[in-house]
């Protein structure tokens, strides 16, 4: 009797798990079909026009007819995309491909600005090391960011842009980064935050090692 009771709020809890799950893909898809054009060509980053700071190439590139281009960083420090989303409260990530020429540990921020109240800066950010050459697929958790000054939310985003400057970085010419795309997404892994040893990270934006509970099908994203 207590095994049944057991495998009952076990399959209950198992369903609760998948039908979030589910709920939260919905969204997210439901969410990217609501996108402009403009979002979409500035994410795939097929326009320059779209972005502030940089310009298209045909090559290298990951996907479509060309990628984006920054470079000279010392007086090109920013990159922005104009046609960002606004809302990102139905994602809980975002990924990207990078092209570096160089592995020289030179860094650079993400910064999403969600002002509270006007003239505060506050904002969600994250800081790359480019520590490769070639192509490298980056994907960060939006849990994994860092908060300043109580960012409004992720429903409130004014703007997108990576820098090379400030934070304590200091910019330089010898890196030419590609950036192709861009994508925001829902993962109903559960998130694990970084392990550290010291001041050494041994992992960093990963999901659970083991498998979520199964809910049938692949639902597509």
């Amino acid at each position: 009797m207590r095994l049944s009771f057991a495998l009952s709020v076990a399959v209950s809890f198992v369903a609760q798990i998948c039908t979030a799950a589910e709920a939260g893909v919905e969204a997210a898809a439901q969410a990217k079909a609501a996108w402009s054009e403009e979002t979409r060509q500035g994410l795939a980053c097929e326009d320059a026009a779209l972005w502030s700071g940089g310009e298209a190439v045909a090559e290298p590139k990951q996907a479509g007819q060309a990628a984006l281009r920054w470079a000279q960083h010392v007086s090109n420090s920013s990159l922005q995309c104009l046609k960002a989303p606004t809302d990102l409260s139905a994602f809980n990530g975002m990924s990207f491909w990078l092209h570096s020429g160089v592995a020289n540990n030179a860094t650079f921020m993400i910064i999403l600005d969600s002002p509270r109240e006007k003239g505060t800066m506050s904002y969600y950010s994250t800081k790359v090391t480019v520590d490769w050459t070639g192509w490298k697929k980056l994907e960060f958790r939006f849990r994994s960011f860092g908060k300043a000054r109580e960012p409004a939310g992720w429903d409130k985003i004014s703007s997108f842009r990576f820098t090379a400057s400030g934070w304590n970085q200091r910019p330089e010419d010898e890196s030419v980064w590609v950036i192709d795309e861009l994508d925001f997404f829902y993962d109903p892994k559960p998130y694990r935050p970084a392990i550290r040893s010291g001041s050494t990270s041994t992992s960093r934006n990963r999901p659970w090692p083991t498998s979520p509970p199964s809910c049938g099908p692949a639902i597509p994203g």
